[in-house]
């Protein structure tokens, strides 16, 4: 019954404007959605498919590289079809310094940062991760949506194996090591610069699209 109410909360949270979610309930909803995952899909690209949440858009695509909003949030989501061929485990520990930090089995994890006055989620599920900046009040939504995304990915084993190199031996390290938590390898402070620069991109080629 608790698995029941729990599923038919997720489903509500996901489709309106939600209240916070305590911060302890993270861990299982995680769960539930990843364990849980759909059939349904919405949105292809080369190699891979999955399912968007009502309310969540893909703004761009390019080389495995997909740009989703929910919004006016962005979220990032990159996926290694290298690493998914050859079925790289992935190594995290948990970090009790994060605001939110929880493994999820050999396939991923779920890290929330808290950056100023902005939550930085990286996420990784499935041979795929989406990194979002968000405010306080939309964290919820994304945790949401983000957990919905990575689990209904789907690959296509044919396209992929045409994709992979004819030295299927050969695993390019920055594959993989985008799967790592940034907080490993330098600054918030100068990847939320980076970040920021990206953002403002895709905004000016929106203005762009509108005036034409």
């Amino acid at each position: 019954m608790k698995k029941f109410m729990l599923i038919i909360i997720i489903l509500v949270l996901t489709a309106c404007k939600i209240e916070k979610i305590n911060i302890n309930n993270y861990s299982q909803i995680i769960d539930e959605i990843t364990s849980n995952s759909t059939e349904f899909v919405n949105t292809v690209s080369n190699g891979y498919k999955y399912y968007l949440p009502f309310g969540v858009t893909r703004e761009n695509a390019s080389n495995y590289n997909d740009v989703l909003k929910y919004n006016k949030d962005y979220y990032y989501l990159y996926v290694d079809t290298v690493s998914y061929y050859h079925k790289i485990k992935i190594q995290y520990e948990e970090n009790d310094d994060s605001y939110f930090s929880k493994k999820i089995n050999d396939l991923g994890y779920f890290e929330i940062n808290k950056i100023e006055d902005k939550y930085f989620i990286e996420a990784m599920y499935n041979y795929a991760k989406i990194e979002a900046y968000v405010e306080e009040r939309n964290l919820d939504n994304a945790v949401i949506n983000i957990s919905h995304v990575l689990a209904s990915i789907k690959f296509n084993d044919y396209i992929i194996e045409l994709s992979i190199s004819e030295n299927n031996n050969v695993i390019k390290e920055e594959n993989y090591n985008i799967f790592k938590p940034t907080r490993k390898e330098g600054s918030f402070l100068e990847y939320i610069e980076e970040f920021g620069d990206y953002e403002e991109e895709i905004k000016e080629n929106e203005l762009g699209k509108e005036s034409e």
